[in-house]
């Protein structure tokens, strides 16, 4: 029943979103500028080169406005048929395919297959993922699908997938090393709890300095999931930092760089800075937030 509804909406929102585009109602921003930026890394040699904001983007790499590798994933299935009906498609059903992982992990938690089933259900009738089909194409559409597979192998504590999956979770667009980093320490405390009891337990006071760390590392050792959500901890910002690195190689045109930044949204808060240090920012500033939530 799950895999039928699956399928069901792939293929009703194939057919929605490819009917909406035969009618002219898809635009340039932003299934133009994917299908461009696809097409030119597979036949020009051109790495997600694309036209549209050049007086924005002068460089018109993608990788200036958001650094997302995951788009090197389409690739294949884009050489198919590069056609802007092939992302219309592939994003219908990456959505759909979300409620899979979302299944088997509320299999797992709830242990009881109708409420599965219904939370399937209830993710594939949400508004919000309909607009979000609706509207073009846009890489952010790899998010649920992504972030409900890393959570599910946490829960199957199955560390390697679970690192190697939020390390693809990274790769959607800059923005997710906030969601992976906090995963990442959510999971580390949720772990360090009972793993803190086990070594109070564990404790032997007659070893000396060396023998403890010693001691220390083997039991970090067996800890994998605990081992795990360090190093995603650490991906997240080291990720951080390459992003940074990559995006400061394609510059934006700095007549045009506060529009870039969103400056204006965020005029309220004071904030002027890459929007990436915006969470930062409203950790260090809490009145300021307070203050524009006030206004």
């Amino acid at each position: 029943m799950a895999a039928l509804s699956i399928i069901t909406y792939g293929v009703a929102f194939s057919y929605l979103t490819l009917l909406k585009h035969y009618n002219f109602y898809s635009f340039a921003a932003d299934l133009g500028v994917f299908n461009q930026a696809l097409y030119t890394t597979l036949f020009d040699k051109k790495i997600f080169y694309y036209t549209p904001e050049l007086w924005l983007n002068p460089t018109g790499c993608y990788f200036a406005v958001h650094f997302s590798p995951i788009l090197f994933l389409i690739l294949p299935f884009y050489a198919i048929h590069p056609s802007p009906e092939t992302l219309l498609v592939f994003q219908a059903f990456l959505l759909a395919g979300a409620a899979a992982p979302l299944y088997l992990m509320a299999k797992k938690m709830l242990k009881n297959e109708k409420f599965s089933l219904a939370l399937v259900l209830v993710y594939l009738l949400y508004p919000p993922l309909h607009g979000a089909n609706w509207f073009d194409f846009h890489q952010q559409a790899f998010i649920p699908i992504m972030l409900f597979t890393v959570y599910y192998f946490y829960l199957k504590q199955s560390w390697k997938l679970y690192v190697i999956t939020s390390l693809l979770a990274l790769t959607i667009q800059e923005h997710l090393v906030y969601i992976v980093f906090c995963i990442g320490l959510y999971n580390l405390i949720k772990e360090a709890i009972p793993a803190k009891k086990e070594t109070k337990n564990n404790f032997q006071p007659n070893l000396n300095v060396i023998q403890r760390l010693k001691s220390i590392v083997n039991w970090m050792l067996k800890q994998k999931m605990l081992l795990a959500s360090l190093i995603i901890i650490f991906l997240s910002a080291a990720w951080f930092q390459i992003t940074s690195i990559v995006k400061s190689c394609y510059p934006i045109t700095k007549d045009f760089i506060d529009l870039y930044r969103a400056v204006d949204t965020f005029k309220i808060l004071g904030f002027k800075g890459d929007i990436l240090q915006l969470p930062l920012y409203l950790i260090l500033n809490p009145f300021k937030a307070y203050e524009a939530i006030s206004f």
